[in-house]
């Protein structure tokens, strides 16, 4: 292959690795209701507005209000750690009606948001241990100036020979960095997202849902939780594909 075909091959890739590595999860993320994986819809006994009142009895303070932006209207409801209103803990956002309405896809929707809000009130010992160090390692991988930084250098080395190639090497093993600081990304929210999906159960049982409830919140988290590791892997593998691209294109 002519020697600059590859150096762009090399730049394309790296791009692509990189973009991949940025683009943020959303998809059956832990925090995620709306856009992908849904529970079936059938009529509850309950709210999830009895169900917010329940958990907050003991567990936090909220404040519900109802917001418009633009043509969209929607619930926001804000959870402070006490009735002193400080500190605020996380805020959820969900469409106008959905607080009152008697679904059990609504009801599985908030003990999956009201598990997430308990992890960040309540974080596993290994999760607070790592997440510093995962924040700051998120911090130089989502760094965009660094990125665009390596990109601008590889583009003004293009006319240099054997400086493209060496460059677009290391272009590899910035990647392979970028997929160990993922990696750890992953094992932490593994641990957040299963200690997550078991307190949710426990909340429906002691909240005391129907037996179909149950089914439907159980079927509901499980299955976001094993789509949302499979996507993740798979993203992960298509990742270290291009790093080896990269980094075997001059070798």
């Amino acid at each position: 292959m002519n020697y600059y075909v590859t150096a762009i091959v090399g730049i394309l890739t790296f791009c692509l690795a990189m973009y991949l590595l940025l683009k943020k999860t959303a998809w059956f993320h832990r925090s995620e209701i709306k856009k992908s994986n849904q529970p079936k819809e059938a009529h509850s006994t309950t709210t999830p507005l009895s169900i917010l009142d329940y958990y907050t009895k003991t567990k936090a303070h909220y404040e519900f209000f109802y917001q418009v932006d633009k043509d969209r209207q929607y619930e926001e409801v804000i959870f402070y750690p006490s009735n002193e209103r400080k500190d605020q803990i996380t805020a959820l956002y969900v469409e106008r009606g959905f607080l009152e309405k008697q679904s059990r896809r609504n009801i599985a929707q908030m003990f999956k948001l009201l598990g997430y809000t308990n992890r960040l009130m309540n974080p596993n010992v290994l999760v607070n241990m790592v997440r510093s160090g995962v924040a700051a390692a998120s911090y130089l991988l989502r760094g965009r100036l660094l990125v665009m930084g390596l990109i601008f250098t590889a583009l003004i080395s293009f006319s240099l020979d054997e400086s493209l190639a060496f460059f677009t090497e290391i272009n590899g093993i910035f990647v392979m960095f970028g997929l160990f600081f993922y990696a750890i990304y992953l094992l932490k929210e593994f641990i957040a997202y299963f200690l997550q999906n078991i307190y949710s159960l426990k909340l429906s049982k002691s909240f005391g849902v129907t037996t179909n409830e149950y089914k439907s919140v159980f079927i509901y988290l499980w299955t976001s939780f094993i789509l949302f590791f499979s996507t993740q892997f798979l993203k992960w593998l298509l990742i270290a594909t291009l790093m080896f691209v990269i980094i075997m294109l001059y070798n």
